[in-house]
């Protein structure tokens, strides 16, 4: 049997919520601080299968296994957040950090031989760099990642408007 969608994980998920479990995780969704944010006329009066489906394509896959862990944490469904996050679904993870190591290592256009598209000669990251730049929502723990590396230094770091974790 081929493993199971992370969407199809989270429906299964929010389906064995009861109807009061259910509405108190689509109110923490909407209650969220972070961004992106969720519109409420995409979560009122929706079922399981479409919550699902609005927090697939609002977070990713990943981003939103990591979010409703979070809210189902939020609401003390702990059973079913330890659940969800020890079913085998979460894909291999490529670590930005190589990604970003090759592209500032080589230049723009690194590998681009295997990267070209078919409009032109452009490398994919080239071509859809603001777009890729604009996925990118969690923006401390990178920094974090690639300071902790070396790749960039404490200064950098304030370009971007970042405050030192406390310790």
């Amino acid at each position: 049997m081929p493993p199971r969608t992370i969407k199809a994980a989270i429906q299964d998920a929010l389906e064995d919520l009861t109807e009061k479990k259910f509405k108190k995780f689509c109110a923490a969704l909407l209650d969220r601080r972070g961004e992106p944010r969720v519109k409420r006329s995409s979560v009122e009066g929706q079922d399981y299968i479409t919550i699902a489906q609005v927090l697939v394509s609002t977070f990713t896959e990943p981003g939103a296994l990591r979010i409703t862990l979070e809210l189902l944490r939020e609401i003390d469904c702990n059973e079913e957040a330890e659940r969800l996050g020890e079913l085998p679904h979460e894909p291999k993870r490529i670590s930005i950090i190589s990604i970003s190591q090759s592209i500032f290592a080589h230049g723009p256009s690194a590998g681009a031989s295997a990267g070209r598209t078919m409009s032109g000669d452009k490398h994919f990251v080239d071509t859809h760099r603001t777009a890729l730049i604009q996925r990118v929502s969690t923006v401390p723990p990178l920094l974090d990642e690639l300071l902790d590396r070396g790749i960039i230094k404490q200064e950098d770091c304030h370009h971007v408007g970042y405050q030192e974790p406390v310790l």
